[in-house]
């Protein structure tokens, strides 16, 4: 891992902030997405955002969305954030329960941010 890190050090000039860790919940179609795609107006999709949008108010996530193309989304979150509470947020999305989405979770190291 100092091997890494030094590698970024080397590229980026020292313009690093101190490594941090996060937990990023990266969504994927589920076993009931629509045979048409998930409309946005869609009543789980503005529940699944507006869920996310209240824990990103509360400062549990930093920073999420959807990928072009309705090929997922992620969801990354705060450092400090465990393991099993970023299993349980993600659990508890309604997208989830509804099964229109499934999730996997990375745990993620930030090398270097310009924020």
């Amino acid at each position: 891992m100092k091997d890494l890190i030094f590698f970024f050090v080397l590229i980026f000039g020292g313009a690093m902030a101190e490594a941090s860790q996060h937990y990023i919940v990266f969504h994927k179609k589920g076993e009931k997405w629509p045979k048409e795609g998930l409309s946005f107006d869609s009543p789980v999709a503005q529940d699944h955002a507006k869920y996310f949008a209240g824990l990103n108010k509360k400062g549990i996530i930093v920073q999420g969305g959807p990928f072009p193309g309705a090929s997922g989304g992620m969801m990354v979150f705060k450092e400090g954030v465990s393991e099993e509470d970023v299993k349980k947020y993600a659990s508890e999305d309604p997208a989830i329960k509804n099964a229109v989405l499934s999730f996997e979770i990375k745990k993620w190291m930030r090398v270097f941010s310009n924020q």
